[in-house]
């Protein structure tokens, strides 16, 4: 169902195989490094642009409880914007999987999640 809704990074093509989403590009900088380039010109359902400040926010969002969707991040230590479109992943440690585990990394607008008092992910357990 969310996939219906967010856009990730990444996802999956007809073969399973990774294609971009809403990164056009991933370089691997070090083994603990990833650096993503992202699609220009997205915007969301209310026309605000897309920009790296969405993927820094939804990715922390994500890492930190109560989220259900740690586990889509959970190689993550820190992300961190390089400019409006790029943005550095630095990991826990190597992860040949990392790009598999950000298919279910959700993208959502940092300007609406403010506006709508949702920056903290739903505690479902409380």
């Amino acid at each position: 169902f969310l996939q219906q809704v967010y856009e990730s990074l990444v996802r999956y093509d007809k073969n399973y195989q990774i294609q971009p989403a809403l990164a056009t590009k991933w370089t691997q900088i070090s083994p603990t490094q990833v650096r993503f380039e992202l699609r220009k010109g997205v915007k969301f359902h209310d026309g605000a642009p897309f920009t790296a400040d969405d993927v820094v926010f939804s990715i922390t969002r994500v890492m930190t409880p109560p989220s259900n969707m740690i586990s889509s991040v959970q190689s993550v230590k820190e992300v961190k914007k390089v400019d409006d479109f790029t943005v550095d992943l630095i990991l826990k440690g190597p992860n040949p999987v990392l790009l598999r585990e950000l298919t279910e990394a959700r993208i959502m607008n940092k300007a609406w999640a403010e506006k709508n008092n949702s920056t903290k992910a739903q505690d479902y357990a409380g």
